[in-house]
C-alpha cells in the first residue's frame, strides 16, 4: 500500500459538524483519524432495538441463526469519458468490542487508481481491530483458548504445511466472517480491480431482488505482508438492502427513515463531478460518503440485530419460515422430509430415476433433487405445463366520464394460497386418471378439487369471459373455443367455473390427485398454516411498531412472497452465472411446487372471471382487469355480494381462517373519470383515483399520482403519434485502478 499514516488518536467529541447531531444531545463520540486531516465528527446513528421484532416465530424462522461482522459499504465516482474514476470507497462497521460505537473507513484512491476486494476489506479489519471480535478465529491450548490473528494476519507457524491443500483448508478454518452490505451492488461491487491472487468476487455474484449478493459464502486468502509470514484468510458473504427493501420503499432514503439515519444530500450540480466535490469541499465529502454505508449497517440491524448474517432476500427469508412452520404441522422434523410430504421431492441419490435427463425440469434438477416416483414426477410436470401468470386484459379502453371504482381482491395470492389442498406425494399421489372423454362436474366437483387435464373446449355463444386460458405468442388469450389449436392444459379452478359456465369440455388426459389428510377438518392446508403464522406476526408488529412502520411492511412482503418462492422455476427462469460463464437453469426454491403454484394462480384467475361474468350478467361493465383486481362501474358493495358460482363461499372460509374477516373484496380508487388507454394504464383527473402509468416514468421532479403527473400522463398518452417509450438511462463502462489514501474513524450509535 501507498499510505503515509499518521499517529492515530482518541478523543471525546463535542462538535457535529456541518450536519445537526441524530444522537441524544451532549452524546460523546471517539473520532479516529489516519492519514488525512480530521475530518469534523458525524452524528452516530439510532439503532432501533430489533429484540421485540427478532423475537416473533416468523422472523426468528426467517433469519439465518448464524452471527457475522457485518460491514457497511458504498463508493463515490464521477464518470468521465463515459468511464468510472472511482473518488472513494467507504465502510462502515460497528466496533467490536463496544457495538454502541460504528467504526467509519474512508479510502481516497489519491493516484487515480482502484482497489482490490480483499485488500480494501483489511483496511477495515486494520482499521477497526476486527480481530478482537467475539466471531475472531482461536485455537485451542492446553489453558483454554486463544487468539491467533492481528492486524496483518495469521502467522505462518498456526497453519503451515508443506502439503498446499492442507495449509489452504487449515487457514480456511482461521477465517475472519465478514458480511459485505451495499446497497444496489451493482454500482458499487464493480467498483474494485482483480487481485490475482484471490478469486475473482464478481464471479461469486447472483442477481436477486434487484440487488447483487452470494449464494454461499467465498474464501479470500492472501499473504499479508508480502514475506509470507503473515497470512489473511476472510469469508465473504455479500447481501444488498435491495432484497430486504418492502416493495415502494427501496430507495435509501426510505431506509434511512425507517432506522434512523438520514440520508444526506450534496448541493446542486456537485453529484455528477464528485471529484470536485472531494478536491473542494473534503469534510462533506467524507460526511456525504459515509452516510450510505452507516444507513445499510444500521437497516440491516433494525431487521435483523446486530451481529446477525441477514438472509439473501426477504423472500427467501419467507420461504425458510415456510419451511419451518410447515415442518411442525405436517409433524416432520427437517427440511429434506418437508420437501418430500409438501413437494414429492427427494435428494438425487434417494429418488427413483424415473425421468430421463433430458426431460427433468430445472426447478428440481438445478437442486439435485427427483420426484419421489413416476406418479409424482407426472402430476408435476402436468402442473407445471399448466402453469400460467397472472390475468390482465383491457377489455373496454377509452374515455368514461362516469362513476367508476378500482376494486381490489383482498390480499388475493396470500387468500388463494389458504385454499389449496396438499396431496399426498408418499401413497400414490394420482388417485384418478381420465382419458377420451367429456368432463363433467363429476370429474372436478369443486373449486378447490386437485385436478389438471389437457383439455379442448367450447363456450356457449354469448358468454361475456372464457375462462379457459390459451397460450399464444407467449400470453394468455380466452376464445371462446380452441377449434383450430391441439387444446391446453388447464387447472381444476378454472376447469370447475369453466363447466359452470355451461362450456363443453373434453378431457384429452387428465390426472386427479389423491389428497392428503390433515388437522383442518380433515384436510392439509399447509399454506394457510404457514401464511397464517406470517399474518399474524404482521399484525403483532404492526401493533409493538405501527402500522407502516419498517417491522410491519417487511412481514406484507414476506406474506406476499411465499407465492413467488413455490412458483420460482416452475416456468423455467434462466440468468447469467457468472461463475460458469454462461445462461443457466435459475432452479427452484425451497419451497417450489408446480402443483401448489399452479392452483393458486388458477384460483385467482377464476376469482376474477367468475366475477366479470357475474357482473355483466348483472348489466355492469369491467373496464380493465390487472392480476388482482379491476375497475368497474359497480359499488364495491354489489361486488361482494355477487356468489361467484360458489367460489365465493370458498375464499370467505379462507379469509375467515386468516383474518377472522369474510370480506374478500376491497375499493382502491374511486373516480368520476376514465381514461382507459391499455392495459395497466389508466388515468382519472381526480386526486385519489386511478393513475397507472404502464411503465412510463414521469420526468423527474414530478410527485407521483399528484395532478402534475396526471397532467403529464394524460397529455403524454392523447396527443402521441407512435409507441410512448420510457427515456432511457445511459449505461456506464468500468476502468482497473487501485488505492493511496485512507481516513478512518469511530462514531456513536445512539
Amino acid at each position: 500500500m501507498n499510505l503515509h499514516p499518521q499517529k492515530s488518536s482518541i478523543s471525546p467529541s463535542h462538535g457535529h459538524g456541518h450536519k445537526p447531531h441524530m444522537g441524544p444531545n451532549g452524546y460523546d463520540r471517539a473520532t479516529v483519524t489516519v492519514g488525512c486531516p480530521a475530518p469534523a465528527p458525524v452524528a452516530g446513528s439510532v439503532s432501533a432495538s430489533a429484540t421485540a421484532f427478532g423475537d416473533l416465530p416468523s422472523v426468528r424462522a426467517m433469519g439465518t441463526g448464524r452471527a457475522g461482522i457485518v460491514v457497511g459499504f458504498d463508493t463515490e465516482f464521477t464518470t468521465v469519458g463515459g468511464a468510472r474514476v472511482i473518488d472513494s470507497y467507504q465502510f462502515a462497521v460497528p466496533d467490536p468490542t463496544d457495538a454502541s460505537l460504528m467504526v467509519e473507513v474512508v479510502i481516497l484512491p489519491l493516484d487515480g487508481g482502484r482497489l482490490s476486494l480483499h485488500g480494501a476489506l483489511w483496511e477495515v479489519v486494520a482499521a477497526a481491530e476486527l480481530w478482537k471480535s467475539p466471531l475472531a478465529p482461536t485455537i485451542k491450548t492446553d489453558g483454554g483458548r486463544r487468539s491467533v490473528i492481528g492486524p496483518r494476519g495469521v502467522p505462518r507457524a498456526e497453519f503451515w504445511s508443506d502439503d498446499p491443500e492442507e495449509r489452504r483448508e487449515a487457514l480456511a478454518k482461521l477465517k475472519l466472517p465478514l458480511v459485505l452490505a451495499c446497497h444496489f451492488g451493482s454500482a458499487d461491487l464493480t467498483a474494485f480491480r482483480c487481485d490475482g491472487r484471490v478469486p475473482d468476487h464478481l464471479t461469486r455474484l447472483t442477481s436477486a431482488a434487484g440487488g447483487l449478493v452470494t449464494l454461499l459464502p467465498f474464501r479470500s486468502q492472501r499473504q499479508g505482508d508480502g514475506h509470507g509470514k503473515y497470512w489473511q484468510a476472510l469469508s465473504v458473504s455479500v447481501r444488498d438492502t435491495m432484497a430486504h427493501a418492502p416493495a415502494g420503499q427501496k430507495g435509501l432514503a426510505d431506509l434511512g427513515q425507517a432506522c434512523g439515519v438520514p440520508k444526506l444530500g450534496v448541493p446542486d450540480g456537485w453529484i455528477s463531478n464528485m471529484t470536485g466535490y472531494r478536491a473542494q469541499h473534503l469534510e462533506d465529502f467524507l460526511e456525504y460518503g459515509i452516510n450510505d454505508s452507516v444507513i445499510v449497517v444500521e437497516y440491516l440491524a433494525r431487521l435483523w440485530g446486530d451481529g446477525a448474517v441477514p438472509p439473501i432476500t426477504l423472500s427467501g427469508g419467507a420461504a425458510a419460515a415456510m419451511v419451518s412452520t410447515g415442518s411442525v404441522y405436517l409433524e416432520v422434523t427437517t427440511s429434506k422430509d418437508f420437501r418430500r410430504k409438501f413437494a414429492g421431492l427427494v435428494v438425487e441419490d434417494d429418488g427413483l430415476e424415473v425421468v430421463e435427463e433430458e426431460d427433468r425440469l430445472s426447478y428440481y434438477a438445478k437442486r439435485s433433487r427427483n420426484p419421489i416416483d413416476g406418479a409424482a414426477a407426472q402430476l408435476s410436470a402436468a402442473f407445471a405445463h399448466a402453469y400460467h401468470g397472472g390475468l390482465n386484459s383491457c377489455p373496454m379502453p377509452g374515455y368514461y366520464p362516469v362513476p367508476t371504482v378500482d376494486i381490489d381482491a383482498q390480499n388475493a395470492y396470500p387468500t388463494a394460497m389458504a385454499c389449496v389442498l396438499d396431496v399426498d406425494w408418499e401413497a400414490g399421489v394420482i388417485e384418478e386418471v381420465i382419458h377420451e372423454r367429456s368432463l363433467t362436474l363429476d370429474g372436478v366437483p369443486s373449486p378447490t378439487t386437485p385436478f389438471v387435464a389437457f383439455v379442448s373446449f367450447t363456450f356457449p355463444v354469448g358468454t361475456a369471459h372464457p375462462c379457459l386460458p390459451v397460450v399464444a405468442d407467449k400470453t394468455l388469450v380466452y376464445p371462446r373455443t380452441s377449434d383450430g389449436s391441439a387444446g391446453t392444459w388447464v387447472c381444476g379452478p378454472e376447469l370447475w367455473l369453466a363447466l359452470r359456465l355451461g362450456a363443453e369440455v373434453f378431457c384429452q388426459i387428465g390426472y386427479r390427485a389423491r389428497e392428503l389428510e390433515g388437522p383442518d377438518d380433515g384436510r392439509s392446508l399447509v399454506l394457510r398454516h404457514s401464511v397464517k403464522s406470517l399474518i399474524d406476526d404482521r399484525n403483532t408488529a404492526k401493533r409493538l411498531f405501527g402500522k407502516g412502520s419498517i417491522e410491519e411492511k417487511t412481514l406484507k412482503t414476506g406474506v406476499n412472497s411465499v407465492y413467488g418462492k413455490t412458483a420460482q422455476d416452475v416456468a423455467e427462469q434462466r440468468a447469467w452465472n457468472a461463475h460458469e460463464q454462461e445462461m443457466d437453469a435459475v432452479g427452484g426454491s425451497s419451497i417450489t411446487s408446480p402443483y401448489h403454484a399452479a392452483m393458486t394462480t388458477s384460483l385467482v384467475r377464476a376469482q376474477l372471471l367468475a366475477t366479470m361474468n357475474q357482473l355483466h350478467a348483472a348489466g355492469r361493465r369491467v373496464f380493465s382487469v390487472t392480476t388482482d383486481g379491476f375497475i368497474t362501474d359497480a359499488s364495491c358493495d354489489e361486488v361482494n355480494e355477487l356468489d361467484l358460482y360458489g367460489l365465493a363461499a370458498v375464499f370467505r372460509e379462507a379469509r375467515v381462517a386468516l383474518t377472522g374477516d369474510p370480506v374478500i373484496w376491497e375499493a382502491k380508487h374511486a373516480q368520476d373519470d376514465l381514461v382507459n388507454f391499455t392495459t395497466r394504464g389508466n388515468i382519472s383527473m381526480s386526486l385519489g383515483g386511478v393513475c397507472a402509468h404502464n411503465g412510463l416514468k414521469a420526468p423527474k421532479g414530478i410527485e407521483p399520482d399528484s395532478l402534475e403527473d396526471r397532467e403529464f400522463l394524460l397529455r403524454a398518452v392523447v396527443t402521441r403519434d407512435c409507441k410512448v417509450c420510457p427515456t432511457p438511462t445511459p449505461g456506464s463502462r468500468h476502468s482497473r485502478s487501485s488505492r493511496a489514501g485512507r481516513t478512518a474513524r469511530t462514531s456513536s450509535r445512539a
